[in-house]
């Protein structure tokens, strides 16, 4: 039973400012009201994953990734706690945590405040909240459309960075 003025969480009437564009209500994952569409799995802030990533659902990260990420058809999500260092390849891309690296996404790349991004962006479409960080080079493409299940290319530069920051000046460099 609802109350009046005492409204569920479930209620379909919501405020309007807890609404997304299209007017339905925004889901708690991000706070743009992009959401996982069904099925998602959730990596946990205590896991660290280091390699490839091959996602048939919606994948949220509240851990830390190092490597590559591809869920093509679906939302790749970094969540507040997310910790990732990866190049992605998804429908839509929501960066709620920090996050370096490539991001390939289909439809739509989402940078929610609080947010921290550095990298490359290839999208159709990209939405920047104020009180996000965001330090990138980014291509809009309104043909953007899915290409091979290849890896996208490593961010094999920064790795070289990184590492000529940590060497002495005899150090022979070699790719990470």
């Amino acid at each position: 039973m609802l109350k009046m003025g005492n409204r569920d969480a479930k209620s379909p009437e919501k405020k309007a400012s807890e609404r997304n564009d299209a007017g339905k209500p925004q889901d708690s994952l991000s706070s743009n009201g992009v959401g996982p569409s069904g099925n998602s799995t959730v990596i946990g802030e205590n896991i660290f994953i280091e390699g490839l990533i091959k996602a048939e659902e919606d994948i949220i990260i509240e851990g830390s990734v190092s490597g590559s990420i591809i869920a093509k058809s679906h939302k790749m999500v970094v969540g507040k706690k997310g910790n990732v260092e990866a190049d992605v390849q998804a429908e839509t891309v929501v960066v709620n945590g920090r996050m370096k690296g490539t991001i390939i996404a289909f439809t739509r790349v989402f940078i929610s405040e609080g947010a921290d991004f550095t990298g490359f962006i290839k999208t159709k479409s990209i939405a920047v909240e104020d009180g996000s960080m965001l330090k990138a080079t980014i291509e809009l493409d309104k043909d953007l459309k899915e290409q091979s299940d290849a890896p996208p290319p490593p961010h094999a530069v920064d790795a070289i960075i990184l590492q000529a920051e940590n060497t002495s000046d005899k150090t022979v460099l070699q790719p990470a």
